[in-house]
């Protein structure tokens, strides 16, 4: 997935017209074992730094993105990381996540996050990180 974004960008820099197909035309391979469906223990650092590498890049090209959109899946994955810390009891994690500067401006963007994504992005801004820490022991994604 990152790789495939990287591709686009460095085309979108040389290529003078892009075109949409709108059909699949390869498909993933689902293996449970896969590092896709385990959280590894620096996923979301990984993630929030590949965000921001494509931030810089969105900035080059000055492609309008919408921050709805583009936050979704980074937010998707720091619930999934904390959930994952806190089946491990390690509350430092969570902690750590959810004091991210880079956390709390994600969470600005809550139009297509589903209600208890939004849910945690209205406790994150009242500053309720131990109603937070219990409701991700208890989610079911």
């Amino acid at each position: 997935r990152a790789e495939d974004a990287w591709f686009v960008f460095d085309s979108l820099k040389v290529v003078k017209k892009v075109a949409f197909i709108d059909e699949p035309l390869y498909i993933y391979r689902q293996v449970s074992t896969s590092t896709m469906h385990t959280i590894q223990s620096d996923r979301y650092e990984r993630s929030k730094a590949f965000r921001k590498k494509l931030l810089d890049a969105n900035n080059n090209l000055e492609i309008k993105i919408d921050n709805d959109e583009f936050y979704f899946e980074f937010l998707y994955e720091a619930v999934m990381y904390c959930r994952s810390m806190s089946q491990k009891g390690k509350i430092e994690e969570i902690n750590k996540v959810l004091n991210d500067p880079f956390f709390k401006e994600s969470c600005k963007y809550k139009q297509y996050l589903p209600l208890h994504l939004k849910s945690l992005c209205i406790l994150e801004r009242f500053n309720l990180k131990p109603v937070i820490r219990i409701l991700l022991s208890f989610w079911k994604f």
